[in-house]
């Protein structure tokens, strides 16, 4: 597939179909995002891939932690230290508007695919060494968008959500990630289910002249 084409025909898919992903394609998925620039070739990320029995078991502790609404100890959330501008928070609630008309204002739907984990087949969970610099954190959302267009490549749909990250305890019991290593970001692959009325959501981009300073 060309660049072009993966950049403009992947979106993020919220509902996957139950088809397993073969680990062979899974392995060349994360070998491609390797490629990935880093600061002084650092690449701090590591992965944890789960599948099979690792995820179901995965997936069993979220919807216990949830069901018992654990509060969420989300990474990011830690090292933020600014928040939305008001440009940002238009365009995010513009962002709910379209949510709710694709989902006809059941909005349920979208918090079932969350607590479902999206039905992804397969989850790559993306840490950093603790204390990283802030340079590692832009380093792996190169990695992370290199490794979802790797996944468009093949064929695969996928989707970037902190909710695969939203209990590190499951990342450090569960995929027995590093006490050294914080979880950022989880991916979600699969193949996606049309059938299902969440992945209509098409969501809008803001004009270029609202992205692009140009100078000649």
């Amino acid at each position: 597939m060309e660049t072009s084409k993966a950049i403009k025909t992947r979106r993020s898919i919220r509902d996957f179909k139950s088809t397993p992903v073969e680990k062979d394609v899974l392995v060349d998925i994360i070998k491609a995002a390797q490629q990935a620039p880093s600061q002084a070739n650092s690449q701090p990320w590591h992965v944890y891939l789960a599948t099979g029995d690792t995820l179901t078991e995965y997936k069993r502790r979220f919807q216990q932690l949830s069901q018992a609404n654990k509060k969420s100890k989300l990474f990011l959330e830690k090292a933020q230290t600014g928040q939305w501008s008001p440009t940002e928070q238009i365009k995010m609630a513009k962002w709910n508007v379209e949510l709710a008309q694709t989902l006809d204002g059941m909005q349920y739907i979208y918090s079932n695919s969350q607590y479902a984990l999206y039905n992804a087949p397969a989850i790559a969970i993306l840490t950093l060494p603790k204390n990283s610099p802030a340079w590692s954190i832009y380093d792996l959302g190169a990695f992370a968008q290199t490794l979802m267009l790797a996944a468009t490549d093949h064929g695969l749909a996928s989707i970037s959500a902190s909710e695969f990250v939203k209990y590190p305890e499951l990342g450090y019991g569960v995929l027995d990630i590093s006490k050294k290593e914080v979880a950022v970001m989880g991916i979600g692959l699969g193949y996606e289910d049309s059938t299902r009325q969440i992945n209509q959501l098409h969501t809008s981009r803001q004009l270029l002249q609202d992205t692009l300073t140009f100078f000649a």
